[in-house]
C-alpha cells in the first residue's frame, strides 16, 4: 500500500461521505490526493507538505504492518492499533494492570524526613503574565515601559493579563486561598517563592512591580512571598557559580523566562539554593499551581489530618523495591479534585470518563482515555492499613515535590525546550539513572487532594487559550517522541513504563500520526467553525515548523546535553550551607 493509497483510506473510513463546508471540501481532496494546497497563505501549505513528506517516511517504515484488507470496523480497529492503540484499552483490566505493575514493596522505612512543614518546606508556583486586554487599564508607568507592538514569543495556558480584574487574578486568589489554609493550622509564616514567566519580552521589566502593587492591600500574614524574574536568577547564579566561563553557561540554561520547562526546573532548584544560602531549615520543595486550593475543612473530614500535617510521612524518602528494582521515594505526587465536584467526595476523579463517541482525529490521537485510566489508576489510588504505595509517573504540574538532598544526589531536569507536560517530563531525565544502586520515583500520597478551582476562576481564560493549548499537545507528541528515542535512546523501557496516559505521547511515527492528526483535526474545527479551523493551521504551521527544524538539525540533542553538564555543575556547587544573602531577599521580597 502506498502512501497515496492509505491516506484515501483515511478519508473515506474516518470523514464524511458528506462535504459540510468549503474548509471539509479540501481536507478531503487533499487527502485523496486532488489537491497539494489547503489555504492560499503560504506559509499554511509550505508547513504541510513539509510535514507530509516527514509523514511519509514514518509510513514507510510501518507500511509492511499494515492490514486494511478487512470489513469496515476491522479497517478502523486496524487504525487505531497503528496510530493509537490506547483506544482499543479494556476500561478496567488497564486500571487493574496499572496498579500492580505501579506496587512498591516498602524495605526501608525511618521517622518523616519533614517534621516542621511550615518551615521545612518551600512552597513554590509560577506566575504567568501578558499583555492586557485594554492598555488604557494601565497606570502610565506601566505603558511608558511596556511595547505593545511587540510579537509574543512564549505561549502559556491562561496567562494572567496585566489589567485583570482583582475578583478575576489567579495570582492573587492563590496567594490569598493559600495564606487562609496556613492560618488554620499555624501561626507560624510558610515562605513562598515564585517565578515570574512573561508572554512577551518588556514585562518583564515592570512583572515584579505589578506583583507588589495587586498585592499591596492584602494581608498575606502567614506568608512570606518571594518572586524571581530572569535578573534575579542570574543573581542567584552569580552566587552559587563561582567560574566566570560556567557561570555564562549556566544563565543560558537557567532561568525563569521562556517556555514551562524552564520554569519548572528552576522552581525545583531553587529549594536547594534557600536550603544553601538562605534558610538551611529548608528540606524540600512542593508545587502548586495558583488556581488550586487547599480544601482544608475537605481534608481534615475525609483525611483527619489538615494539609502541611499529610507531609509529615514516613513514605516519603523511604526505600522500596519496584519491579525487582531499588527505588528511592524523595518524590511526593498528590492529586486533584474540581472545585464543583468536591461535595460529592474529596476524592471524586477530575478526568472523566469520556463517554462521546470516537470521530476524526481521536481515532488518531485521544489522550483522554488513558488520561482517564491513569487517573484513576494512579491518583485514584486509595490504600488500605499496610499497604504498600504505587509509584506515580503521571503527576500534575502542582501537587508534587521532592527532598532538597534527592535533587542534589540525582540532579532532575526539564530540558527548557519542553513546553508542554514539563511536570510528566522532569523524571525522564533520570528515569533510568541509579545513584547507590536506586532509581529515584514519585511515590503517590492518597490524602494529598487540592481542589482545583480553575472552572470558577478561569473558565474564560481557558476559553481563549484552547488552540493554544491543542496546539502544546502537538508540540508534545514530537518532542516526547524525540526525547525519549532520539535523545535518550531508550524508546522501549520509557514507553513501556510511561503506559498509558504520559507514554501515549510517545510514539515511533510522531509525524505520521500529526500529521494526519492536524487534517482531521481542522476538518473537525471546520465543522462548526471554519475561521477558527484556519487559526488553528496559521498557528501550528508557525509553531511546529520551528520544532521540525530543530529536531532535523539535531538542536534539541545538543541542547539536552549542553543542559545536562550545567544542571549536573549547578547540583554540585552545593558543599556547605552559608550566611544568608539578604540583599538577594531584598530584591525579591514581595510580600
Amino acid at each position: 500500500m502506498t502512501f497515496r493509497e492509505f491516506s484515501k483510506e483515511i478519508d473515506e473510513l474516518i470523514l464524511n461521505s458528506v462535504r459540510k463546508n468549503k474548509t471539509q471540501n479540501i481536507i478531503k481532496k487533499f487527502l485523496k490526493g486532488e489537491i497539494t494546497e489547503i489555504y492560499s497563505q503560504e506559509s499554511i501549505n509550505l508547513f504541510i507538505n513539509r510535514l507530509r513528506k516527514k509523514a511519509v517516511r514514518d509510513f514507510e517504515s510501518i507500511g509492511n504492518e499494515i492490514d486494511l484488507s478487512g470489513s469496515v470496523e476491522e479497517k478502523i480497529n486496524e487504525i487505531q492499533r497503528i496510530f493509537f492503540p490506547e483506544n482499543l484499552l479494556d476500561y478496567e483490566e488497564t486500571i487493574k494492570h496499572v496498579r500492580g505493575k505501579r506496587r512498591v514493596e516498602i524495605s526501608k522505612l525511618d521517622e518523616p524526613i519533614i517534621d516542621n512543614p511550615y518551615k521545612e518546606i518551600l512552597i513554590t508556583s509560577n506566575v504567568l503574565l501578558t499583555m492586557p486586554k485594554n492598555k488604557e487599564n494601565l497606570p502610565s508607568e506601566y505603558k511608558s515601559k511596556v511595547d505593545f507592538e511587540e510579537k509574543q514569543k512564549y505561549w502559556y495556558d491562561h496567562p494572567v493579563p496585566i489589567d485583570t480584574p482583582d475578583s478575576e487574578n489567579e495570582i492573587i486568589y492563590g496567594l490569598t486561598k493559600l495564606n487562609d489554609s496556613v492560618s488554620v493550622e499555624t501561626n507560624e509564616k510558610v515562605t513562598v517563592v515564585l517565578s515570574i514567566s512573561c508572554t512577551h519580552d518588556s514585562l518583564n521589566i515592570i512583572a515584579k512591580k505589578y506583583l507588589r502593587d495587586i498585592l499591596r492591600t492584602y494581608d498575606l500574614e502567614n506568608l512570606n512571598v518571594y518572586a524571581f524574574t530572569e535578573d534575579d536568577v542570574e543573581k542567584m547564579i552569580d552566587i552559587v557559580i563561582k567560574d566566570d566561563i560556567k557561570r555564562e553557561e549556566t544563565k543560558k540554561v537557567i532561568g525563569v523566562s521562556g517556555k514551562y520547562g524552564r520554569h519548572y526546573s528552576f522552581l525545583k532548584a531553587v529549594s536547594v539554593f534557600w536550603s544553601y544560602y538562605i534558610d538551611p531549615r529548608i528540606k524540600a520543595t512542593f508545587k502548586i499551581d495558583l488556581d488550586q486550593v487547599f480544601d482544608q475543612r475537605a481534608l481534615h473530614k475525609y483525611t483527619g489530618e489538615f494539609a502541611f500535617e499529610i507531609f509529615k510521612d514516613k513514605l516519603w524518602g523511604s526505600v522500596g523495591v519496584h519491579n525487582g528494582e531499588e527505588v528511592q521515594l524523595g518524590m511526593i505526587a498528590g492529586s486533584l479534585v474540581n472545585d464543583y465536584d468536591i461535595k460529592k467526595s474529596l476524592f471524586e476523579p477530575d478526568i472523566k470518563k469520556d463517554e462521546i463517541t470516537i470521530t476524526y482525529d481521536k481515532f488518531i490521537f485521544n489522550s483522554q482515555k488513558p488520561q482517564y485510566i491513569s487517573t484513576i489508576a494512579e491518583m485514584g489510588t486509595r490504600y488500605k492499613k499496610k499497604d504498600n504505595p504505587i509509584i506515580r509517573y503521571h503527576v500534575t504540574g502542582g501537587t508534587n515535590g521532592i527532598l532538597v538532598e534527592d535533587l542534589i544526589k540525582y540532579k532532575p531536569f526539564t530540558p527548557s525546550f519542553i513546553g508542554r507536560a514539563e511536570d510528566q517530563a522532569f523524571i525522564l531525565s533520570i528515569i533510568d539513572k541509579k545513584i547507590h544502586g536506586k532509581y529515584l520515583r514519585y511515590y503517590h500520597n492518597d490524602k494529598l487532594v487540592m481542589r482545583h478551582d480553575k472552572h470558577n476562576l478561569i473558565k474564560k481564560t481557558i476559553e481563549e487559550s484552547k488552540i493554544g493549548k491543542l496546539i502544546g499537545d502537538y508540540e508534545r507528541i514530537l518532542l516526547f517522541s524525540y526525547y525519549a528515542s532520539g535523545i535518550l535512546d531508550n524508546y522501549d523501557y520509557i514507553k513501556e513504563e510511561l503506559f498509558p496516559f504520559t507514554g501515549c505521547f510517545i510514539t515511533k511515527i510522531p509525524f505520521l500520526t500529526v500529521y494526519f492528526r492536524a487534517l482531521l483535526k481542522t476538518y473537525s474545527l471546520a465543522e462548526e467553525n471554519e475561521i477558527e479551523a484556519k487559526e488553528f493551521l496559521l498557528e501550528i504551521s508557525e509553531r511546529l515548523n520551528e520544532i521540525i527544524s530543530k529536531i532535523e538539525d539535531g538542536y534539541y540533542k545538543d541542547q539536552f546535553q549542553k543542559e545536562k553538564i550545567v544542571w549536573e555543575n549547578f547540583y554540585n556547587s552545593f558543599i556547605e550551607k552559608t550566611e544568608e544573602n539578604e540583599q538577594l531577599l531584598a530584591d525579591i521580597r514581595i510580600k
